[in-house]
């Protein structure tokens, strides 16, 4: 099968002050935007977009579009402002997977829990989702995942009767999975058949191989997550400090330190 393959998933906190104008929350500015804040290092299609959101959402937004900016202006050599991002959707509109222009990365984003991250991949397309433990046992996810427990475990079981970590991880492997065939919910969740060993079918045809992500302080306890790939070989997924970076680059002077 090979060696696995590397995929980096950066992992970060929603920032509440994080806007689409001004100055950050500390007032500092973003490496190569002079008197910028997060928010200004998106462009005008992201900007516009976060003009009818709500608080949570909007933070979740610009801290995920702004930490994919900043990890890929390392890679591309570029300020984060710069970097050329598509997200239009079948419908037309800029809510679909994010495309890196003119050919860089795969990425893939997740930001619907506690954290959000970002996973970049170089051989071809990624999906990676994060989810919080106790929110995913309280949703009402009945008939939503049939096949997807790990470990070939019966799936007779209602959601509200599996563990609650099982259950977590198996939602996170099943919206991984979509999202690496660019579906997202589009798609029925019941669709995905994801076997123990992690190998995802629909139809019968494998579409996807899964990881779930390892421990990490970035996660902590409540938190899990999983990321597909495409291809024979399985990722070998390096967790990496998104907040961290941010800061970084917000606080130019923390680099020195």
């Amino acid at each position: 099968m090979g060696a696995a393959e590397r995929v980096e998933v950066w992992i970060a906190a929603p920032r509440p002050g994080a806007g689409t104008r001004g100055r950050s929350e500390s007032g500092a500015a973003i490496a190569g935007v002079p008197g910028s804040g997060l928010g200004d290092v998106l462009d005008a299609v992201e900007r516009d977009r976060t003009a009818a959101m709500e608080p949570g959402r909007r933070a979740a937004f610009v801290t995920a579009r702004a930490l994919l900016r900043c990890v890929l202006a390392m890679r591309l050599g570029c300020a984060p402002g710069e970097v050329r991002l598509d997200a239009r959707c079948q419908c037309g509109r800029p809510h679909g997977p994010v495309t890196v222009l003119p050919e860089g990365p795969w990425v893939s984003l997740s930001r619907n829990g506690p954290l959000v991250a970002v996973a970049l991949r170089a051989e071809g397309p990624v999906g990676v989702d994060l989810a919080s433990i106790s929110a995913v046992a309280s949703a009402p996810l009945t008939g939503l995942l049939p096949m997807t427990l790990p470990g070939g475990a019966s799936t007779t079981a209602e959601p509200g009767e599996r563990p609650a970590e099982e259950l977590a991880r198996a939602w996170v492997r099943t919206e991984a999975t979509l999202k690496l065939l660019r579906t997202g919910l589009r798609r029925d969740p019941a669709e995905v058949r994801i076997d123990g060993s992690g190998l995802a079918r629909i139809d019968g045809r494998r579409v996807a191989r899964l990881s779930d992500l390892p421990p990490d302080p970035c996660l902590g306890p409540e938190v899990v997550g999983a990321v597909a790939i495409d291809g024979p070989r399985a990722a070998h997924v390096v967790l990496e400090d998104g907040s961290a970076l941010l800061d970084r680059l917000l606080r130019p002077d923390l680099a020195a330190q």
